[in-house]
This record gives C-alpha cells, structure tokens and sequence, in this order.
C-alpha cells in the first residue's frame, strides 16, 4: 500500500499581496523535498515572473522558455543546480503574456499545463501571483492544496481575507491546506489564532524575519534546511503533510518566547552571547580570587585564565562565534535530551 502523506501533491502558494516572500518559501519547500521525493517547481507568476528570475541568477540555465511556450508540446522542465533530482518549470517571458492574450486565455492554459503535470508522479510547488485575479484561479483549480502566505501587519491579513472570499466564490475554499505568518519578528501567537478564526484554515507555522535569508534572496541563493528560515519553513510543510519529511530531519524552530526575545536576532546568537556571559562570569570570579604570591607555575596558569577570559569575551562580542557557540550549546541540549528520553524509555520498559 502506498504511503498517504507521500503520495504527490499539487500545491499553490497564494499570497494575498505582493511581496509577503511566498517565492522563497516555494523554493525553499522545493529544496527541502528534493532531499527526499521527486519535486517540480514552478513560476505561475505572470505578473512578475519573480521565481524565474530568483533561481536565474545562480540556478538555471534558461528562462526564456516556460510554461506557456505554445510551440513546446511537452513542458520544458529545467535542472535546477543545486538540487538532487529537482525540475523547474518558469512561466517563459512574461513581458510577452498580455500580447498573447489576445490569441488564448492565459488562466486556462495556466490551469491545462499545470494539470498536466500530474503525469510526471511528483511534487509540485506552484508559485502564483501576488493577490487574487483570473490566473491565480485558473493554477488553484488546477491543483489539490493551496498554501496561503499571510504578513503580520493589517494590509497584508485583509488582503488574505480577501483572497479566501475569492477562492470560496469559486468554490477553491475547500483546497486551502492553511496558512503561514511570515516575516515574524514577535510572539506570533494572537495573531495565529486570529487568523485561523478569520481565514477559518489550519495555522500552519510561523517564519521568523532572517535577514540571512534576505541576503540570500538577494544573491539568488536559497536558505538550507538547517538555516533559521529553512527550519520553519520546513516545519510548517510538515506540519501540512505529516510523514513526507522525517521527523528526523525537520529541524528546532523557534518557541513563542523566542520570537519575542529575539526579534531579528537568531536566538543561536542569544544562546551563544549567554553562554559566552557565563563562562566570561566564572573565569573573572576566579582571576578576582587568585593573589599574585603565586609560584611561577601558578602564575602562568593565572596568564592562561586571563587570555581565556579575553578570548571568551571577544568571542562573546562577534556575530559569528556567538552564533557558532549558541549551535553547539543547543546541539549539546538536543543530544542530552534524546539520551534522557532514551533511559527514560528503557527503565519504563525494565519495570514493565
């Protein structure tokens, strides 16, 4: 019997404005997936093409040729550098879109080729355009799930409504797998609940504002699995489809708390700093006991606390070190807490 959660999927990413980062999140989610199941990834942006020129810069070869190319009988399906066994599919030059729709409809080609990806057996993440108009509906008929990316400022969330007032209009309500809260940077919880009463869907995670992942965006690069918005981006794909990505390998994400302390902080850094405040506390505590009486062998263990103290004080004050610090820490926790539940497990299991 074939595994449920990982027979493929069409599903749309819908946003209800321009600019709420759903492109990353597609190729983010296509990423992630290719470590495991065959993936498509697909620009149906044609206002903007934004995806097809996103992984233009590093990642294909070839953007002129697309999804509404009328002389290709078959999808011109692209490698995508980078990926495993990952195919991307643009939307061709869209500059020439409003020209053709004089000859055929665009949202009805857009739902034709979409649908007709089916035949390939694989995940599909379809990027669509920002807001709600006829292409966007033509690509949410043609898949299973739609995704929605909502902002947490008030433009964006009634934009969202608006989209799902559409969407039910036309009877594509039912589709929405949920929603994601992106660009975070405090508690998100009021807001998710919120959102699940108004959009009347399932919330699906929250992802933090990660100004690495803007650069990377910026740069054509997409965020890995094990970045601040590869792990929630990840979470919250697992959380749609349980059993698709192993429990394993679907990172920590941030608490509520987190979101609020951290801000546009990686909390690794925030782990790191007071780790590093610490250990920097315990060898100035030491240093301010010892006395200068001391033989010359002692005194050169005295030298070695003073530069220790340095170094940890400098590594306290960059960026980086505190970020590799606060990994380690937080692996250290990750690998104490397994082997705590694992002798929990076993004595249970002695005593039974």
């Amino acid at each position: 019997m074939v595994d449920a959660p990982k027979i493929p999927r069409l599903v749309a990413l819908v946003s209800g404005k321009g600019g709420s980062g759903k492109t990353m999140i597609a190729a983010t989610i296509a990423y992630v997936l290719d470590y495991f199941v065959p993936c498509i990834l697909v620009d149906a942006d044609t206002g903007t093409a934004g995806l097809t020129y996103y992984l233009g810069i590093k990642h294909i070869e070839n953007f002129t040729a697309g999804l509404l190319d009328k002389s290709a009988a078959e999808p011109p399906l692209q490698r995508i550098k980078g990926f495993e066994k990952g195919l991307f599919l643009g939307i061709g030059d869209h500059r020439r879109l409003e020209r053709n729709r004089k000859e055929f409809v665009i949202a009805e080609a857009l739902r034709d080729r979409i649908s007709d990806l089916r035949k390939f057996e694989s995940w599909v993440i379809v990027d669509c355009r920002g807001g709600i108009d006829d292409d966007s509906l033509g690509v949410c008929g043609a898949v299973d799930d739609i995704i929605l990316v909502v902002e947490g400022d008030t433009t964006s969330f009634q934009a969202t409504q608006h989209v799902v007032e559409k969407l039910a209009d036309h009877g594509l309500a039912i589709k929405i797998k949920g929603f994601v809260l992106n660009k975070m940077i405090d508690d998100p919880t009021i807001l998710a609940r919120s959102a699940t009463s108004v959009l009347r869907t399932q919330y699906l995670g929250a992802i933090p504002f990660d100004i690495d992942a803007v650069r990377a965006f910026i740069v054509g690069e997409i965020p890995e699995l094990e970045s601040v918005f590869g792990a929630h981006v990840a979470s919250a794909f697992s959380r749609a489809y349980p059993g698709v990505l192993p429990p394993a390998r679907v990172p920590r994400v941030w608490s509520p708390q987190e979101f609020r302390s951290a801000g546009l902080r990686d909390p690794r850094s925030t782990q790191g700093g007071l780790v590093a405040a610490a250990a920097l506390l315990v060898l100035g505590t030491v240093i301010a006991r010892a006395e200068f009486t001391f033989s010359e062998v002692t005194r050169e263990v005295y030298r070695a606390l003073v530069g220790a103290a340095f170094l940890v004080g400098l590594a306290g004050a960059l960026e980086p070190t505190r970020r590799l610090i606060g990994q380690v820490f937080q692996s250290y926790l990750d690998s104490s807490l397994r082997l705590m539940q694992i002798f929990t497990r076993s004595r249970t299991r002695y005593r039974e």
